[in-house]
């Protein structure tokens, strides 16, 4: 992952992050001095610079009037550990600064409570307009009462009062439990997995460059192998729309071609060129409505096309390299995003139908638990639980929707899985995995 930029978020001097613990910041090898504060009436305060342990001398002190009238409001006092949190925020004009910033600490006790640098902060994140939201993991925060400050210019003045919330301990949850595999003998590299409405078993099987169809029990039924201008390329993910056609990306060839169950070419999407060119997707879904969404890997972005195939529209906020995607049932679309572009994250991220992020399970790019690594797949069930393939770790993640981190499993035998690297759930909550180290299915049921 590249690494921030010295004055981006997350760098090690930036304000309140771990192991900082003082009260000027570098910046590009600049050391901006602490804020002093001094009331002068009508509701503003006078801003001072002066250097740390004394007045400053390589530069002129500065004062500006700041006016402490802002907002700060927390969408929920108290929190699942792992879900997200998020804080409005707003400040009059004359003290919105690109530096403003959220900072989270534990309570009571902690956070610069006189207007003045106490220690680190737990969390922190730029709040740079004059009203807006920023939303925050709690993936790494412990079990406990926390309290946010609205905070002015990389320092410690309040722009607003600050808020309380308390993050409560996850449920525990059972994992799911091995119960058999299959394909071993038959599959190639499966990379794509996708359930129809019958319960059988579909699957992109890239190696070889196929389609394979196995029964719910795990039988080899059929599928096909396209040839002529439809063969595929190193396809990745698959989708089975209600009417049972079946989407595959066909990844290098940069579009996705829908068939019939029985392998006659219906329809090419992505390939006409123009916005709605794809590159390398790697993956697909279809929703209730019959519109096509494609992870365009390459670009960056979700692409969406009507049923019959013309491109509609597009959205990547927050988004870099994203690979598996979903939709539930309300119509919000999931999608798994490997972070291996500059602008996302190792995680997933869930969307509204116009594409709008709404929330991201996983706590970055960590082997901890609720930790993912380039994310290649998401799959829910109808109990509110998401099931995140990340083939760097070697097993699968499972998350309440809401954000809590619940379970891993296949990282043990049996069910030991090598590279898992797409998942779908039926209705009974049975978590189907492609193992493509081992070029096979694995299924796991829930646990009792």
């Amino acid at each position: 992952m590249p690494m921030p930029s010295p004055d981006a978020p997350g760098f090690p001097d930036a304000p309140g992050s771990p192991g900082s613990g003082r009260s000027s910041h570098r910046f590009r090898g600049v050391v901006v001095p602490a804020l002093v504060v001094v009331l002068i009436g009508g509701g503003t305060a006078a801003v001072a610079a002066v250097g740390q342990g004394g007045p400053a001398t390589t530069r002129t002190a500065a004062t500006a009037s700041v006016t402490t009238t802002g907002t700060l409001s927390v969408n929920q006092k108290s929190v699942a550990q792992g879900a997200t949190v998020t804080f409005s925020y707003s400040t009059p004009t004359a003290t919105v600064n690109a530096d403003n910033w959220i900072g989270l600490y534990s309570n009571p006790g902690n956070g610069p409570v006189s207007q003045t640098d106490v220690g680190a902060s737990t969390s922190w994140q730029y709040a740079p307009s004059a009203g807006g939201t920023q939303s925050f993991s709690t993936s790494s925060l412990a079990p406990g009462n926390y309290i946010a400050y609205y905070l002015y210019d990389n320092g410690y003045t309040w722009l607003a009062q600050p808020v309380t919330f308390t993050v409560t301990a996850a449920p525990a949850v059972t994992p799911p439990v091995y119960q058999t595999e299959f394909g071993s003998g038959t599959l190639n590299s499966p990379s794509g997995i996708a359930l129809d409405a019958s319960g059988d078993v579909w699957v992109s099987d890239t190696g070889n460059n196929r389609v394979v169809e196995f029964s719910a029990s795990g039988t080899d039924i059929g599928g096909f192998t396209p040839s002529g201008s439809y063969a595929l390329n190193g396809p990745t993910a698959i989708a089975v729309n209600a009417a049972g056609d079946v989407f595959v990306a066909d990844t290098g060839d940069n579009r996705v071609v829908e068939f019939t169950a029985t392998g006659t070419e219906l329809n090419v999407f992505g390939a006409a060129g123009g916005s709605g060119a794809l590159n390398a997707p790697s993956g697909v879904a279809v929703n209730a409505s019959g519109q096509v969404l494609v992870s365009d890997t390459g670009n960056n972005r979700v692409a969406e096309f009507t049923a019959s195939g013309a491109y509609s529209t597009s959205f990547n906020s927050k988004m870099g390299s994203p690979t598996g995607i979903t939709v539930d049932a309300s119509g919000d679309i999931w999608v798994a995003d490997s972070g291996l572009a500059d602008a996302g994250p190792d995680a997933v991220m869930e969307y509204n139908s116009a594409g709008t992020w709404l929330t991201t399970l996983g706590s970055g790019e960590t082997s901890v638990k609720g930790g993912l690594s380039d994310p290649s797949d998401v799959a829910l069930d109808g109990s509110g639980h998401a099931f995140v393939a990340d083939p760097d770790y070697g097993w699968v993640e499972e998350f309440d929707t809401s954000g809590p981190y619940l379970n891993e499993f296949g990282d043990a035998q049996p069910g030991l899985l090598s590279y898992p690297q797409s998942l779908a759930v039926n209705s009974a909550g049975d978590v189907f995995v492609t193992d493509t180290g081992d070029n096979q299915i694995v299924e796991f049921v829930p646990g009792s």
